[in-house]
């Protein structure tokens, strides 16, 4: 829509599912290393760099921008997926497989099917531009799936709205 392109609607499409785990691993780096576990980052930016530079080599000259998505998806899941186990290895939580994956990409898919099975067609009858059903589209999943993460017990209302909480009198902004 904004560029006026199905290939760089490929590109997106293929990079788009990658964005949790390119947010999760600068979350989660950044807690490494204010946890003092900045060596294990090092390490894993470091091998991170030594397969990206092999399979950019092997693959860039035969597959072109097909290798590079490639060399993309792996180096993102590679480096998250090291440092979320460290972070968890470090802070000896357990993963909540249930709450913190299967609820969320059921919330998500359900939200989608919403989007897609519901708001698309109704969308097209009304003949809506893609702009316009591009936002109520974003509005639309957004909300179904606030209400799935609501309903599978992820979430409940309050963790929906965010609350500054007052300085009392002489106390210190500790953000600085």
């Amino acid at each position: 829509m904004l560029y006026q392109s199905e290939e760089i609607g490929f590109y997106l499409s293929i990079l788009g599912p990658l964005m949790p785990f390119m947010y999760m691993e600068s979350m989660v780096d950044g807690i490494l290393k204010g946890l003092g576990e900045q060596l294990s980052s090092f390490r894993y930016t470091a091998l991170d760099s030594v397969v990206r530079i092999a399979l950019i080599y092997l693959l860039l000259p035969r597959f072109g921008m097909q290798g590079f998505l490639f060399v993309m998806l792996v180096s993102n899941l590679l480096t998250s997926l090291l440092n979320l186990h460290r972070l968890l290895h470090v802070t000896g939580l357990r993963v909540q497989w249930l709450r913190w994956v299967i609820k969320p990409v059921f919330s998500f898919l359900c939200a989608g099917a919403a989007c897609r099975f519901v708001l698309q067609p109704l969308t097209q009858r009304l003949g809506l531009p893609l702009l316009a059903w591009a936002v109520l589209g974003a509005v639309f999943t957004s909300v179904i799936y606030a209400l799935f993460i609501w309903l599978t017990g992820c979430a409940g209302p309050g963790d929906f709205i965010v609350r500054r909480t007052r300085k009392k009198a002489g106390e210190r902004d500790s953000s600085v």
